[in-house]
């Protein structure tokens, strides 16, 4: 075990002066340990992975400034993990899924639980809109990668395939259709303003084609 040197720092938790080397952190600054209180500490400044803020020295061992970051970097190794996965395994969600159901008794309690947390944040109009928000900054940022993996997975696939899942995509999209309007009628107030926007609409499409003939027939007699 190497001795405390006089020449290395004090320490900035309990201002004891024992202190010592221990090597260099990935980035090759010089870490030291006090021989009071063991803390690590680094004397140069290190910065966030995430934000690119400085670390506190309370959370010098690690490479994020806060919970929140650390939480977010967590995310991110995770997400790589998930999509390094699925560009290996196309059908891995749809094997997930089946295994899922196969699982006795289990899956059915898990189920519940989901659909409980999304009816509570329904319930919840601040929670639902904060949820929305989150999954339309999401696929903002993500946008370009989704739809190139959404065409490499359908580029893929074979026609009778590709069959299959334009028609269960569009039961998809009729059941949720009718289930919106139902939620729709079912509130007055939101159904009228949406007939107000519906009307509206029409409205100016009408007067956009409207004045497309008039430019045409201007053309014509310009000519």
């Amino acid at each position: 075990m190497p001795l405390p040197n006089k020449g290395n720092p004090v320490c900035p938790h309990c201002d004891s002066h024992p202190t010592r080397k221990i090597g260099k952190d990935r980035e090759g600054r010089q870490r030291y340990r006090c021989n009071n209180c063991l803390k690590i500490f680094i004397l140069e400044p290190k910065f966030c992975v995430i934000c690119s803020a400085e670390i506190p020295r309370d959370r010098l061992n690690g490479n994020t400034c806060s919970e929140t970051c650390w939480e977010k970097k967590r995310r991110d190794i995770w997400l790589e993990h998930y999509y390094r996965r699925v560009a290996l395994d196309p059908d891995l969600n749809r094997k997930r899924h089946e295994q899922a159901k196969a699982r006795p008794g289990f899956d059915e309690s898990m189920a519940r639980q989901h659909k409980n947390k999304w009816e509570r944040i329904r319930s919840d109009p601040e929670k639902h809109e904060k949820s929305r928000e989150k999954a339309r900054l999401w696929y903002a940022q993500n946008k370009e990668r989704v739809l190139a993996q959404r065409k490499e997975r359908l580029d893929k696939m074979s026609p009778d395939e590709l069959n299959k899942w334009m028609e269960s995509a569009r039961k998809r999209n009729q059941a949720y259709r009718k289930k919106w309007h139902k939620e729709l009628r079912s509130n007055p107030e939101l159904h009228q303003k949406y007939l107000d926007r519906l009307t509206e609409y029409r409205r100016r499409r009408a007067l956009a084609e409207l004045l497309s003939v008039g430019t045409k027939i201007q053309e014509k007699f310009d000519e």
